[in-house]
């Protein structure tokens, strides 16, 4: 497969871009992606899907608009790899090859109708008798603008149908057979023990939590008859979100959503570390609506409630069980003192490298971005968290001695699952209500900036917001603010009480 290539031990997928979808990758001739194996069957696997998906795209984009390309790239980058190789895992290339071209065929037969139907159209509208040279139908001008009303209302009626044609060949090539394990079934109930004899100074109230949040899931599938791990799919999942509801109807959202974490972090312990399902817990919680974002209010944090933060960090440290520092003690104090003088999210900060340390003319930075072309690429919630954040001089010194410490590629070890559920313990002890969360600090930046008079666009470019809709075809195109005027704004605010 002349699409594939291997660099450092991984395979990679390089994809010609056309000319009319060069606006959409920044210009580039060629799209490059780590496919994340060193495994050529699993590779061949990815590459043949995203060549399918990449090919309909070239094929069909004169019938999208503009937001619907953007939306369709961006769902092409952020296809899951697991999810394409274990569910396919027991299927031939080609077997593979044969489903996605059934199914194209279908997608072919209408490319076929609208070019036969536009032919007819043109021939009708400049029907002449070529003797008397007389036009039976309209003139020639009137006919090109009726022909363009005409090609419209036709591509948008065919654009629903193609969208329809494509979910089937997304749902068939990669759901079509469920995910089965090489292993021999383990029940769900196996799986659960398991995953809690792996879990290293846990408390017994995160335990006691962890097996009510998951017991009430134990009790849906015992109902639902799902017996085994491997069967589980993600409808089962949804399904289990509107039993939750039933059986807690004057639960909040943000109760309910965290009865689902502890669900989620063992599914995801099942998929990553156990590898008896695919990923399955996109979307499993609840929504969020805007009332609900108001009673979920978020308090931010004071000069003085940082510095009890820092004070009491040791409680954060400890095992709670042996009393004694837990593998991740170093990383605590580290990570915090980052979100307060950057407002990035927790799993923004828990997946940087050392590499994602920079320096452009004399200032430090932290890189949060996905790179294309790396091996060790990482996702982010939106294309506006890809940014620099200039690193504060109150955090240069400390950062400097943590790095000078450790000797991986990753700054942290700890997951940012597992660093939420810590904190979360941690700050109760500490005596802050439910409005003070991790989350906390990235409101507590933004409004120390606010506080200081920093531009709006400004601030939502340090903690990485979108652009509001009045603001976004500005944001669209212009460049981000550069780095010197980032950090003269972000060197305006302190937690050192002066």
């Amino acid at each position: 497969m002349t699409n594939l290539f291997k660099r450092n031990n991984t395979y990679y997928i390089r994809l010609a871009i056309n000319d009319d979808l060069e606006i959409y990758f920044g210009y580039k001739r060629e799209y490059i992606k780590s496919l994340k194996t060193n495994n050529i069957n699993n590779a061949k696997v990815i590459a043949r899907y995203l060549i399918s998906k990449f090919n309909y795209l070239k094929r069909s984009f004169k019938m999208f608009t503009t937001k619907e390309i953007k939306e369709y790239i961006e769902e092409f980058k952020k296809i899951n790899f697991d999810d394409i190789v274990n569910r396919n895992t027991h299927l031939s290339i080609n077997q593979i090859d044969t489903i996605i071209s059934d199914l194209n065929k279908e997608v072919d037969i209408y490319d076929e109708i609208i070019e036969k139907e536009l032919y007819d159209l043109m021939q009708l509208l400049h029907l002449s008798d070529r003797e008397d040279d007389i036009t039976y139908g309209l003139d020639v001008e009137a006919a090109e603008v009726f022909k363009k009303y005409i090609i419209q209302i036709k591509i948008n009626a065919l654009n629903d149908v193609k969208k329809n044609i494509q979910n089937e060949i997304d749902t068939s090539a990669l759901d079509q057979v469920s995910f089965t394990s090489n292993n021999s079934l383990v029940t769900i109930k196996e799986a659960f023990e398991e995953w809690l004899n792996t879990r290293d100074g846990v408390s017994e109230a995160q335990e006691h939590a962890s097996r009510r949040d998951v017991g009430y899931f134990l009790e849906y599938c015992n109902i639902s008859k799902i017996i085994y791990i491997q069967n589980l799919k993600h409808k089962d999942l949804i399904s289990y979100r509107t039993y939750l509801k039933k059986l807690k109807p004057n639960g909040k959202v943000g109760a309910l959503n965290n009865a689902l974490t502890n669900l989620i972090t063992f599914l995801n312990y099942c998929h990553e570390k156990a590898h008896y399902i695919p990923k399955l817990t996109k979307d499993v919680k609840f929504k969020v609506t805007t009332k609900d974002k108001i009673k979920m209010k978020r308090s931010p944090y004071s000069n003085q409630d940082y510095k009890k933060i820092l004070e009491k960090i040791d409680l954060i440290r400890l095992s709670p069980k042996k009393q004694e520092p837990n593998k991740y003690h170093n990383e605590y104090e580290t990570i915090i003192k980052i979100a307060a003088y950057t407002g990035a999210r927790e799993k923004e900060i828990c997946q940087l490298t050392k590499k994602d340390i920079k320096s452009e003319n004399g200032i430090l930075y932290f890189n949060f971005k996905i790179e294309i072309d790396e091996v060790d690429e990482k996702e982010l919630k939106t294309i506006s968290s890809f940014r620099k954040v200039p690193i504060h001089s109150e955090l240069i010194e400390d950062l400097n001695l943590y790095l000078s410490k450790i000797r991986t590629k990753n700054l942290f070890k700890i997951k940012s699952t597992q660093f939420s559920i810590d904190f979360g313990y941690f700050k109760t002890k500490l005596g802050f209500d439910k409005t003070y969360v991790f989350h906390s600090f990235r409101h507590t930046l933004q409004n120390k900036l606010k506080q200081k008079k920093v531009q709006y666009e400004m601030i939502n470019e340090i903690v990485g917001h979108g652009a509001e809709d009045d603001n976004k075809i500005t944001d669209d195109y212009t460049q981000k603010y550069e780095l010197q005027i980032l950090k003269e704004e972000l060197e305006k605010i302190s937690y050192i009480d002066k």
